[in-house]
């Protein structure tokens, strides 16, 4: 187990307890598409999903994730949209997503630390 991870576990109650807020901390808009209000093509609940950057293993930790709307969280897990045709994000655009709205929990040595391979440097989308 690599430093970071045992880190997180020694202090598990601190880490959770910023993942569970972190969608309090920022306003109603996905990182990544801007958007904000429910589409008029969604029918399912619409708020601001965590979705995690790597997962090997998956921390409850803030440090791990981005926030994305319900479509483009559903398009990283390989759903396809008529009206929303995009790709998923690659992992170098999900860092730069990270760093540029969450700076102060943006912890590359603990996203390497929970990823099978080596992480590419952080590259806007």
């Amino acid at each position: 187990m690599g430093e970071k991870i045992k880190e997180h576990w020694e202090r598990r109650g601190f880490y959770e307890s910023q993942y569970n807020s972190i969608r309090s901390e920022f306003t109603s808009e996905c990182w990544a598409c801007g958007q904000s209000g429910q589409p008029a093509f969604w029918f399912a609940p619409w708020f601001l999903h965590r979705a995690h950057i790597v997962n090997q293993p998956r921390l409850k930790d803030r440090r791990c994730v981005v926030l994305l709307c319900p479509l483009c969280h559903s398009i990283e897990h390989g759903a396809r949209h008529l009206e929303a045709q995009r790709a998923p994000l690659e992992t170098e655009n999900l860092l730069w997503l990270k760093l540029e709205h969450d700076p102060e929990f943006y912890d590359p040595d603990l996203l390497q630390e929970c990823s099978v391979r080596i992480l590419p440097e952080p590259k806007e989308h």
